[in-house]
């Protein structure tokens, strides 16, 4: 009996590939020695979202149970997860179909949003061409029905706005995007001292966190989190109510408040990680910014204008960039 559902999962994991990839079920029987009337058969009487994802969880949870598979993950210490949209353009009008002539010309079509560790596809949720990746980000992490659990999400910038560092932080993941630009996130690093104290560093602060104003609004921070918690309200409404609301409302200063503290503390541990490996002549892998290299292949004429400023950093400069938080 398992064998049998555990086939039935393969199965129609397999007529979902079919189907994204644009091959119906006469193309399959012509090319397979499947009939057509059994791939027909299994696509009306089977082919649902719930058994999809519970055929694909199935198939996610008999991969991971390899012995090889933790090897795959950046780094042993913790399971690392990316999230990332794939542009698909529809043939047929859909409700979440929406024109965008960037990836579509004069077409609609939707967004595939997945949710990966390792190489396996854990959670795909489809959204509009319209809406930003990012407010979706804790859904797909949060919703994950697959044994595979990654602590440390990365992406790209369209996984960043001014909470999701600090909500997947309150449900003890970490994110971790891939930085296009150092340089440019000099601008978003912020203290919790006075900003005077920092006026001789080579990378000051742009600003100062109110610490003030983050305690003083606990309870209702406690609140969004526990709604997020129970599932009464999903991410991308929590952050379309909290950008509908004034620039004075002291609930949505606070959560972009305690976003700026660990997005800043993420920030400078990827920038101090990035110098150490310039002063080392080893291997590594850097999630933060997607690259697998040795330093001096990072020294060559290529090197861009971030890398010059965080190689200019020489040992006698570390004590005056230690962490402002």
């Amino acid at each position: 009996k398992n064998a049998y559902f555990y086939m039935l999962a393969i199965f129609a994991t397999f007529k979902t590939r079919t189907k994204a990839l644009n091959h119906g079920n006469l193309s399959m029987a012509e090319t397979s020695d499947m009939p057509y009337h059994v791939l027909e058969a299994t696509y009306q009487q089977y082919l649902r979202l719930s058994t999809l994802k519970a055929s694909n969880d199935r198939i996610s949870n008999f991969i991971s149970e390899f012995s090889i598979f933790p090897y795959y993950s950046f780094g042993l210490e913790s399971l690392y997860g990316s999230v990332d949209g794939q542009k698909l353009e529809m043939g047929t009008p859909s409700l979440k179909a929406r024109h965008s002539k960037k990836y579509f010309r004069r077409g609609k079509g939707v967004v595939a949003y997945t949710l990966l560790a390792n190489h396996i596809a854990l959670q795909t949720e489809l959204i509009g061409a319209h809406e930003h990746e990012s407010h979706f980000l804790f859904d797909i992490c949060y919703n994950n029905t697959s044994n595979i659990m990654p602590t440390a999400i990365t992406g790209d910038m369209h996984s960043i706005n001014k909470a999701n560092f600090a909500i997947l932080h309150w449900f003890g993941m970490k994110l971790m995007p891939r930085f296009v630009s150092l340089q440019d996130q000099l601008k978003h690093l912020y203290c919790a001292d006075d900003i005077a104290n920092y006026e001789k560093f080579l990378i000051p602060p742009a600003g100062q966190i109110s610490r003030a104003l983050i305690e003083s609004d606990q309870a209702h921070i406690d609140q969004i989190v526990a709604t997020l918690g129970l599932k009464e309200m999903t991410q991308s409404t929590l952050i379309k109510k909290l950008c509908a609301l004034p620039p004075q409302n002291r609930t949505q200063k606070a959560i972009f408040e305690f976003d700026k503290l660990v997005r800043s503390i993420y920030t400078l541990n990827s920038m101090f990680k990035f110098l150490n490996f310039l002063h080392s002549d080893s291997w590594e892998i850097i999630p933060q910014l997607g690259t697998v290299a040795k330093p001096s292949d990072l020294c060559g004429p290529n090197l861009s204008q971030p890398y010059v400023c965080l190689k200019a950093l020489t040992e006698k400069h570390r004590q005056q960039v230690r962490p402002i938080l």
